[in-house]
């Protein structure tokens, strides 16, 4: 398609393989006991928009249930299965099912929406719970901020539109906030897409703005997600929405209103940050977090969109920086003293124009192309 970068359709199996790899992937039965009854699954999403949120929610769950809750951070494979890579969803499933097995085949928690339709249909050997079940059960959080007075209106993920439980639990938990839900005339199960699902973002940009903006033109009240895609995107296109964590652990939601979602780059930056500082917290283990920011960036907020809406993670940025350095191979732009370098990764060659003063690299555009460059 036209206005799609050549490499976004690999991004998300990108953003998948680095979820799944050891930067973030991790499996732990909770401290003092040697197998779990109850697993917590919060998904690649949640751990990338609101890390805090995740420790938050695995604390509120090991202080509610018994006989031990373990938590596995990755990705339930989502974008495999989207993109119809069914080999690979395959082998994704292959791994989840060996690592609970590993910790005691326990009943799992499912923070998003997405693990859960899809664990539902793939694992049926598994017991598969939304965790707005167990906050339904069990009740707010001690000190949970009070919301009597508010309305708003509810977007249901597109990926629970076949489960009523999830839809349910989710409205019984924002009605114990004091909130009162209004419905959305497309809400439950005929619910709209935010224009994530099925990858809808990636392979089409455009048609998934309009998809955003025909959804959260639907109410003029704030929107409550369940989901953190949906409230990101929502929010990127200048809707006030909130997801339900923000009611129950945010402490001031104008100040969340103000506060953009993360960069793709910051996702990734995230999810791994997260798993060293549960490791760190909560079991005990200070592993050394390996520094990926190589050279000092200056980048325009004109120059984060553009690698936003190109797919271009910082650390594209810093591997063709440092390929420059250690070939030498840069193009000079005589006007302007400006440099261009490249570096081909997994089929993509990624684009890099900048000036270097001192130790600082000023970055002034990106790109890229789905074409390797042959050298003589």
């Amino acid at each position: 398609r036209g206005k799609m970068p050549p490499s976004a359709h690999d991004f998300a199996l990108k953003d998948m393989e680095y979820n799944n790899s050891d930067a973030f992937s991790m499996v732990k039965n909770q401290p003092g006991f040697e197998k779990s009854s109850y697993v917590f699954f919060p998904g690649c999403q949640m751990a990338a928009s609101e890390p805090d949120y995740v420790v938050k929610a695995y604390e509120y769950l090991t202080k509610n249930l018994t006989n031990g809750v373990g938590l596995m951070l990755g990705c339930c494979g989502a974008p495999a299965d989207w993109a119809g890579r069914k080999e690979l969803f395959n082998i994704n499933l292959e791994r989840i099912k060996e690592d609970l097995k590993g910790i005691g085949s326990p009943k799992i928690i499912a923070a998003c929406s997405t693990c859960y339709d899809l664990l539902k249909k793939n694992l049926p050997e598994y017991d598969i719970i939304s965790i707005w079940e167990v906050y339904d059960e069990y009740g707010l959080p001690e000190g949970t901020p009070s919301h009597i007075g508010m309305k708003t209106a509810v977007q249901d993920a597109c990926t629970s539109r076949h489960h009523d439980n999830l839809q349910q639990s989710a409205r019984n938990v924002i009605n114990k906030l004091g909130i009162q839900v209004d419905e959305l005339e497309f809400s439950r199960n005929r619910t709209k897409c935010c224009g994530y699902g099925g990858l809808t973002l990636y392979a089409d940009k455009s048609m998934a703005k309009e998809m955003i903006r025909e959804r959260i033109g639907e109410s003029e009240l704030d929107y409550a997600a369940y989901c953190f895609m949906c409230r990101d995107l929502f929010k990127r296109e200048g809707k006030r929405v909130f997801h339900i964590f923000d009611y129950i652990y945010g402490r001031d939601l104008d100040e969340l209103d103000a506060k953009k979602p993360p960069t793709i780059s910051e996702r990734q930056q995230n999810r791994k940050l997260l798993k060293y500082k549960m490791l760190r917290e909560i079991w005990g283990e200070n592993l050394k977090i390996e520094d990926e920011s190589k050279f000092k960036l200056k980048l325009s907020d004109l120059v984060v969109q553009k690698l936003e809406d190109r797919l271009i993670l910082i650390k594209d940025i810093n591997e063709v920086l440092k390929h420059a350095e250690e070939t030498g191979k840069v193009f000079v732009n005589p006007e302007n003293g400006h440099m261009l370098s490249n570096m081909n990764c997994q089929h993509v060659t990624y684009w890099v124009e900048y000036v270097k003063e001192l130790d600082e690299y000023t970055i002034f555009n990106a790109y890229s192309h789905r074409m390797e460059i042959q050298e003589e």
